[in-house]
C-alpha cells in the first residue's frame, strides 16, 4: 500500500501514526474545499481504499461556529477511468473525533482512477490506498504543506497554458525551476497571500515545485491543473489529468464523455422549423397562461434573436454558448487554462421550459432542434468544468473566490435535466445526470454570498434529486433548507430566514433580492411537498417560512389613490428595488396557496395602454386583456420581438406555468394598510393602522451584529406614514447613492442631521436600536446611539384614531458631551409627480396634500422649519422637511390624517 495522510491541519503523523505525507486543506472563497489524488492501475483497478477522518467530536452539528464550513457535509467519491462515480462514502454525519473508513471497491476497468474528499470543515485526513508509481495529488482547488511533505514535487504543463498563477497563504510561497533555472515571474503580497504570475514557462515539459518553506502553509495553482506528481515522468503521464477529445483539451474523462457527445451532433440538427402563429385568435383560452412564455424575462419572445447568438458548430470547444458574432474573434479554440466557460447560466432552463410547456401559442413545444440547444447549452458548462468538478469562473490573476455565479448555473442545469429528461437520448440523459451530480456533489456546501445565491442551491438540489433520484440529494436539500429556514447561522450572517419573516442579503433586508428568495422557496414547496416520503415538518416550516416572508412584505404593500404602489426602501441593503415592486415570480405563484400572495397579484395594476410592467414580467398579468395586450404585441413577431437581449430568458419559466395551472385555493385579503386596524411587531419592526393613519417603523436587523453598520436604514424614524386618500405622505427611501451622505440633499430618510467639529456634515441612519413597549399595541420608544459620539437618540411613538404623536431626543453620550451642533429632524415627504402639495402653512404647521387626503404635522411655532426641493432618490421621489431641535434637544410632533 502506497501511504500518505491528507489533512487539513498538521500533526497528522504524532495523532494517527506514522504517514508519509501530510497535507493541510485551506478552504478558499464560496467555501471550496477538499483534496483529490489521481492513480494509474493496471485492469482490477485499486479494489480498496482507507480514509481515517479526525474532526471535532460533536462536528455534525451546523451551526454558527460552522458558518462557513458545514461539518454534515462531507463525502469521499470514487471514481473510475471513465469518470463514472463507483464510490460514495458519506463521511458528514460522523459524531466520533476519529473514525477509519475500509472502502471495498469492485473490479474495474485500468486506467487513471481518481479519489476525491470534498466539503466538511476543519477535519484531518489519511488515505491509503494500493501502491503505484504513477500518482499525483492536487487540492480541490487550494493544497497545504504538512510537516511530512517532500520537499520537491513536479507539475505537469500543458502545450496551450500561457500563464502558472500561484497564490500561497502565509508568509511563504513555493519556489519553481524548469531546465535547472528559477521561474520567478511577477511575485506580489496581497495582505496575508502571496500572488506569483510566471508567463516564461516549459510548454509541454514539467516543473520543478520546490516547498522547502512551505510546511505549515497553504497554495493554489491556477492556469493549469494544481496536480502534483513524485516524478516527472509521472507528471508527464497523468498530465494533469487532461483528456483531448474531438480536437478540445478537457479536465477529465467525464468531460471528455460531454464533448465527445456534442461533437457528435450535426449543424442541421440546430436548424428552428418551427410554425409560428401570426396571431393570436379570438377564441384562446386562458391568456393569461400564455403570457408566462412571453415578456422581457420569457423565452417565446426572444427565441430567434437568441438562435442567432448561439454557437452551434460542434467542432468548436464553445459550442453552446451566447456569443456575439463580433466577438467571437476574441475566443480561443485553445485551452489557455484562463477563459472559462461563458456565462451560460439560465439558456438550458429556458429552453428546456419551452421545449415541454403544452402552451397553445409555444411553437417550440417538443422541438427536436430546441432541445438540442438547451444539450449543448448545458454541455457547454459541463465541458468546461474543472477536474475537481468546480463550475469555474474566472482565475485568480483576479481573484481567488473560484465559482462566483455558479448557484445559478447549478441551478438552471438541474432545472433544466427535470424538465427535459424524457426528451433526451439515454447517453444525453447519463451523461448529464453525471456531470450535474458530480458539480452538485462538489458545490453541496457552497453557500456564496447571500441568502437567494445559497437558496439557487437548494433549489438546484432539489431538481437534482427529481432529475436523478439520487436519495442524497433531496437529503441534501433537506440538510440546507432546514437550516436556511431555522436561521441556523443567525441574524448576524447573510445567510437564511431572519425571523422578521425577510430573507437576509447583506446582513439585512432587500426588496429585489428578497423575491429571488420567494422564488425558490415557493418553487421547493410546490415541488417538495408532493414527494413520496417529504418530511411533513419541513414542509409545514416551508409553508411558514412563506407565509413569514409575505407578512413582513405586505407591511410594504402601501395602495395609492390612483391603485398604484408606493413604498418606502431605505432599509434595503443590497439594491433599490423595494419590497412591493412588480418582479421576480416568487409572490405571484404563492398566490395559488397563500392569501396574500394572491392579494399582491391581485394588485398588479393594469396600465391605462399596452402591456406596461407586463412587458418586463409576463408573470404579473391578472386579467385576460392585459394579458391579450402582451400577447398581441410579441406572438406576431413570432420569436423575433426582443432582438438584443443576449439570452433565450429565466429560469423559472416552467414553475411558473405549472403553479398557474394548479387550482388556486387562496382567497384575496386586505394588506394591512387597508385594514380597519392593525398592529403587528416585527423583530426590529413596527407597523400600525389606527383610524385612517398607517404607520411603519424599521428600526434594526433584530440580532446583527452591533459593531457592524449596516447598509440600510434603522434610524428608528418613520419609514412610512399612509392614508387613504393621501395614499404615501412620508416615505424613507435610499438616496440613489447606496446611501452614502456628503450633502443635505443626501439624506432621504427620517433622522437626525447636524455638525461635528471641524464644520463636517453629520446625518444619522446606522444606529443599532432597541425598543421599549409603554403601552401594548399603542405606544413604543425606540433608542439608539448616533455615531461620531453625536449623543443619543429616541424616539417615543403614541398614535390614536388619525394621529401620531411623535416626540424625538436627543441626550448626550454617557462618555463624552455632545459634539453634534445645529441638530435638526429630517423627515422625507413623497413628491408624486404633480400631485401634490406641500407647504409650511403657517408657524409650527407643515401640511401635505394630495386629492383629497391630508396631512397636517405640527411642531413647536418658534422653530423655523425649512423644505428642500424636490430630491431625485433611489425610490420615489421626495422633499426633507427639516425641523430644528430646541434647547433642550427634545422636539414633540403631531401628524394628523385627515380630507379636504
Amino acid at each position: 500500500m502506497r501511504r500518505f495522510g491528507v489533512l487539513l491541519m498538521a500533526g497528522l503523523a504524532a495523532l494517527l501514526g506514522a504517514a508519509e505525507l501530510d497535507v493541510n486543506i485551506h478552504p478558499l472563497g464560496g467555501n471550496v474545499r477538499g483534496f483529490g489524488v489521481l492513480a494509474e492501475y493496471p485492469a482490477g483497478g485499486p479494489k480498496r481504499l482507507k480514509l481515517v477522518r479526525t474532526t471535532r467530536p460533536g462536528g455534525d452539528k451546523a451551526g454558527p461556529d460552522y458558518y462557513w464550513g458545514w461539518p454534515n457535509l462531507c463525502s469521499l467519491r470514487i471514481f473510475d477511468p471513465a469518470g463514472k462515480l463507483v464510490k460514495f462514502v458519506e463521511l458528514g454525519k460522523q459524531s466520533e473525533a476519529v473514525k477509519s473508513y475500509e472502502v471495498e471497491l469492485p473490479a474495474g476497468p485500468a486506467g487513471v482512477w481518481r479519489f476525491s474528499v470534498a466539503n466538511g470543515s476543519n477535519d484531518r485526513y489519511r488515505i491509503e490506498f494500493p501502491d503505484t508509481p504513477v500518482w499525483g495529488v492536487r487540492g480541490e482547488m487550494a493544497l497545504g504543506v504538512g510537516r511530512q511533505f517532500p520537499k520537491e514535487l513536479y507539475l505537469y504543463v500543458p502545450e496551450s497554458a500561457e500563464l502558472l498563477i500561484c497564490e500561497s497563504f502565509g508568509n511563504a510561497a513555493p519556489e519553481f525551476e524548469a531546465d535547472g533555472r528559477p521561474l520567478e515571474g511577477e511575485l506580489k503580497k496581497l495582505g496575508r497571500s502571496w500572488k506569483r504570475l510566471v508567463p516564461d514557462i516549459p510548454r509541454g515539459g514539467t516543473v520543478r515545485v520546490k516547498l522547502g518553506r512551505m510546511s505549515g502553509k497553504a497554495f493554489a495553482i491556477d492556469g493549469m491543473p494544481g496536480l502534483l506528481c513524485p516524478t516527472p515522468e509521472a507528471a508527464a503521464k497523468l498530465k494533469g489529468g487532461l483528456v483531448e477529445e474531438s480536437g478540445v483539451l478537457v479536465a477529465g474523462p467525464l468531460q471528455a464523455r460531454a464533448r465527445r457527445l456534442v461533437a457528435g451532433f450535426k449543424p442541421e440538427d440546430f436548424e428552428l422549423n418551427l410554425d409560428f402563429l401570426d396571431k393570436v385568435s379570438a377564441d384562446l383560452r386562458n391568456p393569461q397562461l400564455e403570457a408566462v412564455l412571453y415578456g422581457k424575462y420569457g423565452v417565446s419572445g426572444m427565441l430567434i434573436p437568441a438562435s442567432r447568438l448561439q454557437i452551434t458548430d460542434p467542432a468548436s470547444r464553445w459550442c453552446g454558448a451566447l456569443i456575439a458574432p463580433e466577438k467571437r474573434g476574441e475566443l480561443s479554440e485553445r485551452n489557455n487554462f484562463l477563459a472559462n466557460r461563458q456565462r451560460a447560466y439560465f439558456d438550458a432552463a429556458a429552453l428546456a421550459g419551452l421545449a415541454t410547456i403544452p402552451a397553445k401559442l409555444n411553437a417550440a413545444y417538443r422541438s427536436r432542434a430546441v432541445v438540442n440547444r438547451a444539450v449543448i447549452a448545458a454541455f457547454h458548462n459541463f465541458i468546461h468544468m474543472q477536474g475537481d468538478d468546480l463550475l469555474r469562473e474566472g482565475d485568480f490573476r483576479n481573484t481567488n473566490y473560484p465559482v462566483t455565479h455558479a448557484f445559478f448555473a447549478y441551478a438552471a442545469l438541474a432545472q433544466a435535466l427535470a424538465d427535459l429528461r424524457d426528451l433526451l437520448t439515454p447517453e444525453q440523459r447519463e451523461i448529464w445526470s453525471e456531470a450535474l451530480t458530480a458539480a452538485g456533489d462538489k458545490l453541496v456546501a457552497y453557500m456564496a454570498y447571500e441568502s437567494n445565491q445559497w437558496a439557487h442551491m437548494m433549489y438546484g438540489h432539489l431538481n437534482t434529486y427529481a432529475a436523478t433520484g439520487e436519495e442524497r440529494f433531496r437529503g441534501y436539500f433537506e440538510t440546507l433548507m432546514n437550516a436556511y429556514l431555522d436561521n441556523t447561522f443567525g441574524p448576524a450572517s447573510k445567510h437564511g430566514q431572519h425571523p422578521a419573516g425577510y430573507f437576509l442579503e447583506e446582513y439585512g433586508p432587500d426588496g429585489n433580492y428578497d423575491q429571488l428568495n420567494s422564488f425558490c422557496v415557493v418553487a421547493s414547496y410546490y415541488k417538495y411537498r408532493n414527494l413520496p416520503g417529504a418530511d411533513p415538518v419541513l414542509v409545514e416550516k416551508l409553508r411558514r417560512g412563506i407565509e413569514k416572508d409575505l407578512q413582513f412584505k405586505s407591511c410594504y404593500w402601501l395602495v395609492q389613490p390612483d391603485g398604484g404602489i408606493c413604498s418606502p426602501n431605505a432599509l434595503n441593503c443590497r439594491t433599490d428595488g423595494n419590497l412591493a415592486s412588480p418582479s421576480w415570480p416568487g409572490d405571484y405563484i404563492a398566490g395559488m396557496e397563500f392569501d396574500l400572495g394572491y392579494t399582491r397579484f391581485l394588485m398588479n395594476r393594469m396600465p391605462e395602454s399596452g402591456p406596461g410592467q407586463a412587458a418586463t414580467f409576463g408573470h404579473i398579468v391578472n386579467s385576460d386583456e392585459w394579458a391579450r395586450r402582451l400577447l398581441e404585441r410579441e406572438v406576431p413577431a413570432k420569436g423575433n420581438y426582443w432582438k438584443d437581449r443576449g439570452t433565450f430568458g429565466s429560469i423559472w419559466i416552467s414553475d411558473v406555468y405549472n403553479a398557474y395551472r394548479m387550482p388556486r385555493k387562496a382567497k384575496p385579503v386586505q394588506p394591512p394598510c387597508l385594514r380597519e386596524q392593525f398592529f403587528k411587531m416585527f423583530p426590529g419592526q413596527i407597523a400600525w393602522k389606527e383610524g385612517n393613519l398607517y404607520g411603519l417603523v424599521f428600526y434594526d436587523v433584530e440580532g446583527a451584529n452591533p459593531k457592524q453598520e449596516l447598509a440600510g436604514i434603522t434610524s428608528g424614524g418613520p419609514l412610512a406614514l399612509w392614508t387613504p386618500e393621501a395614499g404615501t405622505a412620508l416615505a424613507g427611501v435610499r438616496n440613489g447613492k447606496k446611501n452614502k451622505v456628503e450633502t443635505p440633499d443626501d439624506v432621504t430618510w427620517s433622522t437626525v442631521t447636524g455638525t461635528l467639529p471641524g464644520g463636517r456634515f453629520f446625518a444619522g441612519g446606522k444606529e443599532r436600536n432597541a425598543v421599549w413597549e409603554i403601552e401594548p399595541g399603542r405606544a413604543y420608544e425606540i433608542t439608539g446611539t448616533l455615531r461620531n459620539d453625536a449623543g443619543k437618540i429616541a424616539w417615543n411613538y403614541r398614535w390614536s384614531a388619525g394621529k401620531l404623536t411623535l416626540t424625538v431626543k436627543l441626550t448626550e453620550s454617557k462618555l463624552t458631551e455632545s459634539k453634534l451642533t445645529a441638530p435638526a429632524l429630517n423627515l422625507p415627504f413623497v413628491d408624486h409627480k404633480g400631485e401634490t402639495e406641500m407647504a409650511l402653512a403657517a408657524p409650527g404647521i407643515f401640511r401635505y396634500r394630495r386629492g383629497t387626503g391630508t396631512v397636517t404635522l405640527a411642531y413647536p411655532a418658534s422653530l423655523q422649519a425649512e423644505l428642500s426641493g424636490v430630491l431625485k432618490t433611489g425610490g420615489a421621489p421626495v422633499r426633507m422637511l427639516r425641523i430644528p431641535f430646541p434647547a433642550d434637544g427634545v422636539l414633540e410632533l403631531v401628524f394628523q390624517a385627515g380630507r379636504k
